[in-house]
């Protein structure tokens, strides 16, 4: 009898002890999750052509406008000289700084005075092909159009460096007055221009052009552009050449020699012509 006691006491005694050590289901519940040290990324079930909630896509944007990248400028290297202006004639009471000035000069003036202000984009000056995505694009600006530049001095800083590097600020603005209006404006940074056109020099005989020096000093030099022309398309200058003597003059300014006057005999036989 007392080993059965026993036993029944020992039975109750364990089934006590294992419910104690299971735990309910509100326990079970109430219980914190710990996340995972390495967190899984699912993919998404959401079709391409759909975005969760919470997302963003990156949308097609049209073709950026913003001027092409700017080469890094030497200004001693700029504006490039093509092969005219090479091989025009230069003063020879110049020296040899000066005669690169005049080329520099020469070479600026045809591009943006010349036959065309579109010669400030032209191929072998603007170093760098058109931009298919402002081919062409214009501005309206003070009742004219003016046509955005793609070409080497389509910023705005670059042009008016290579600008002052050659000629003085008085002369400049002198020249970029047409009409009453800007030939070369600032627009956001970017360089537009109006496009303008002067005809060709098919009166210039093509001989080199001649200098005479009228005065010089350490501050200036003052001299005279000879240029050469025929009186119609017929004469070939035998007998019914004439000239133009064209005005020069050069000042020497706190950052070096800079034309405060300059002509171009090519395009501006128009005097008269017209």
């Amino acid at each position: 009898m007392k080993k059965f006691l026993v036993f029944v006491i020992s039975a109750l005694l364990a089934i006590c002890f294992l419910s104690a050590c299971v735990p309910t289901v509100e326990e079970i519940s109430s219980k914190p999750i710990m996340p995972s040290s390495n967190p899984v990324v699912e993919s998404s079930s959401a079709s391409p052509s759909e975005s969760p909630p919470g997302s963003s896509i990156a949308l097609p944007t049209e073709p950026s406008s913003e001027p092409p990248g700017n080469p890094v400028f030497n200004i001693a290297d700029e504006p490039p000289l093509d092969e005219r202006s090479l091989s025009i004639a230069v003063p020879d009471f110049l020296n040899e700084e000066q005669q690169l000035l005049y080329r520099k000069a020469y070479r600026l003036y045809e591009a943006m005075f010349g036959g065309s202000s579109s010669g400030i984009d032209i191929p072998h000056l603007s170093g760098q092909p058109t931009l298919p995505s402002v081919e062409n694009a214009t501005i309206a600006y003070a009742g004219n159009d003016y046509v955005v530049s793609t070409g080497r001095y389509s910023d705005w800083d670059n042009f008016s460096m290579v600008i002052y590097s050659v000629y003085t600020d008085e002369f400049w603005k002198y020249m970029n007055q047409f009409n009453g209006v800007e030939r070369y404006i600032n627009v956001d940074g970017r360089m537009c221009y109006l496009d303008l056109g002067r005809g060709s020099g098919r009166l210039y005989l093509g001989q080199p052009d001649e200098f005479e020096l009228v005065s010089r000093t350490d501050d200036s030099i003052i001299f005279t552009l000879i240029g050469h022309y025929r009186q119609t398309i017929e004469d070939n200058g035998n007998g019914k050449s004439y000239t133009i003597r064209f005005p020069m003059k050069m000042l020497n300014t706190t950052n070096g020699w800079r034309f405060d006057e300059f002509h171009s005999a090519l395009w501006e036989q128009q005097i008269l012509d017209e």
